[in-house]
């Protein structure tokens, strides 16, 4: 799967895999393995989906949507439980 999502991407973007690859910082040798249907490291996906700015997850399938599910951070500072109220502090 990763494969052709990348091989896809790539096409997208007007690039071959091999190109993309050593932009990256990855030898020619990497991209033939991954070709083979080898699954490319944490961090060698991490570059390539930055890279793409996509998700991971699409890269290795999990996902149909190339788009990155990005969530706002949240603050809690009080929480109800049962009717009584909790003020919650930061260690």
């Amino acid at each position: 799967m990763f494969w052709e999502r990348f091989h896809s991407l790539c096409k997208s973007h007007n690039a071959t895999p091999y190109a993309v690859c050593t932009l990256l910082g990855f030898s020619n040798a990497t991209a033939a393995h991954w070709k083979k249907g080898s699954i490319p490291n944490g961090d060698a996906l991490c570059n390539v989906a930055d890279y793409f700015n996509c998700s991971v997850d699409y890269l290795l399938g999990r996902t149909d949507s190339p788009n990155i599910d990005k969530k706002e951070d949240i603050s809690i500072s009080e929480i109800t439980i049962n009717g009584k109220r909790y003020e919650l502090s930061e260690k």
